[in-house]
């Protein structure tokens, strides 16, 4: 702040001692102030990011199998029959596999949710053979009766909608400093399987 008031102060005392008008000073206060706010923001994002707490996060998700184990009985087995029955796109997998080193994935899914079902048989393929390093926040609900937000805290999590999600299964890809590298929203819109979705949008993030 006595940065910004010492800036201010010289800006103002040079335009009037070249003799400029009050509307000169006042634009160029506007100015000034309109760059001060694109650099708070920009501060503020990046505190954002390093606020992710991943051990925090970790200890209230569960991994992919983790995630499945937790599921009704019937959904499990539809899940786990899925998954018996997948064969990832190998030539895919293989290139994701270094992409996955440096990366952590935070997700929202629910029993409920049919996208949720057909995500996670591919997702423990690539936890199991890839080294997918999943959280899986598990017991996402809606919250209709409530018009200011789309998801019930809790049992959702804060992240839900702090973080803007709009569906599910809701993937947020992060690197290991925890800034967001890329957002996968319910299911593939760009290829045909999911694995080659992720590996599309990681590609041109």
């Amino acid at each position: 702040m006595i940065a910004l008031y010492n800036s201010t102060a010289k800006l103002v005392t040079h335009l009037f001692l070249q003799e400029k008008t009050v509307s000169s000073c006042l634009s160029a206060l506007f100015v000034l102030h309109l760059d001060t706010n694109r650099r708070v923001l920009e501060e503020i994002k990046t505190f954002t990011r390093i606020m992710i707490d991943f051990e925090d996060i970790r200890k209230r998700t569960t991994n992919v199998k983790g995630y499945i184990d937790k599921l009704p009985d019937k959904d499990k087995d539809i899940v786990m029959e899925s998954y018996e029955e997948y064969n990832l796109n190998i030539e895919a997998a293989n290139e994701l596999k270094d992409f996955l080193k440096d990366l952590k994935v935070v997700i929202f899914s629910a029993a409920w949710c049919g996208d949720c079902k057909r995500a996670m048989p591919v997702l423990l393929h690539l936890e199991e053979k890839y080294g997918l390093d999943a959280m899986v926040f598990g017991e996402i609900k809606t919250d209709p009766l409530n018009k200011d937000v789309r998801w019930r805290v809790p049992p959702s999590p804060p992240e839900i909608n702090e973080w803007g999600a709009t569906a599910i299964p809701w993937f947020e890809f992060f690197d290991s400093k925890g800034n967001k590298v890329a957002t996968l929203i319910e299911k593939p819109k760009v290829k045909e399987t999911l694995e080659e979705e992720i590996l599309y949008i990681l590609k041109n993030k």
